[in-house]
C-alpha cells in the first residue's frame, strides 16, 4: 500500500545519541501503515547501516552513500525515492514527545489539505531580514511532493547545509505559495536537541 507520508531523515553518524532515540519516538508516535521512513546514510561510519538493516522493517528504508555529500543532496535523494504524497523533512537530532499516534503528522498536514496554496508547514517560522521573507526551518517540515515537482528540489550549492530552507521558501512564495507554522508550542510534540 502506498504511504501517505514519507519521512526523510538524512544522517551522518550519531547513531546512539540521535538516530536511535528519534526512531524509537517515530515508532511510538507514528502509524507506519500510513508512513514510510527513509534513512539517507550520508557517509556514516558508526554502524548506522547495520542498525537500520537489522530492524528488518519494510517501512524503514536505507539509502547509503560511501561519502558525505551534504544535507541538501542527501535530502534530495530522499525526496526522489519517496513514495508518499507528503514529504516530511526531519533532522536526526529531533525526538517526538509523548502524544497520540499520528498527532504530529496530522498537525503538519492539516494546513496543506485545507488550503492548496500552502506549500510548506513546520514547527518554526523565522523572518530572514536579508531576503525579507519568512521561512520554515527544515529540521521538521512537511512539503507536498507535488510542490517539489513544480518548484524543483533543494538547492544543492549550500553543501553541508544552511540556507537551503530559506531559498526554497523564497522560491515557493515567489511562485504564489504560502508557508505556515503549525499552531503549537514546539516542545509539546517534538524537541530539537540543539535548541530545547
Amino acid at each position: 500500500m502506498k504511504p501517505k507520508f514519507s519521512i526523510v531523515i538524512p544522517v551522518y553518524n550519531h547513531l546512539e545519541d540521535c538516530l536511535k532515540p528519534l526512531l524509537a519516538s517515530v515508532y511510538a508516535y507514528t502509524d507506519l501503515g500510513e508512513a514510510e521512513v527513509l534513512i539517507i546514510a550520508n557517509g556514516c561510519t558508526d554502524g548506522t547501516e547495520d542498525y537500520i538493516l537489522g530492524l528488518n522493517d519494510p517501512n524503514v528504508r536505507l539509502i547509503r552513500f560511501d561519502n558525505a555529500m551534504g544535507y541538501p543532496r542527501a535530502v534530495n535523494v530522499g525526496i526522489q525515492n519517496a513514495r508518499g504524497d507528503y514529504i516530511v523533512l526531519l533532522n536526526s537530532d529531533c525526538v517526538l514527545q509523548n502524544q497520540n499516534k499520528q498527532d504530529w503528522l496530522n498537525l503538519l498536514v492539516r494546513p496543506l489539505e485545507e488550503d492548496p496554496k500552502v506549500a510548506i508547514t513546520g514547527v518554526t517560522e523565522i523572518y530572514d531580514k536579508n531576503s525579507g521573507y519568512d521561512f520554515i526551518i527544515f529540521f521538521c517540515a512537511m512539503i507536498p511532493k507535488l510542490v517539489f515537482a513544480e518548484l524543483g528540489l533543494l538547492e544543492e550549492s549550500f553543501g553541508m547545509g544552511g540556507g537551503e530552507d530559506i531559498e526554497f521558501a523564497i522560491r515557493a512564495q515567489r511562485a504564489g505559495f504560502l508557508i505556515q507554522q503549525v499552531p503549537i508550542k514546539t516542545s509539546e510534540l517534538w524537541s530539537y536537541h540543539t535548541w530545547f
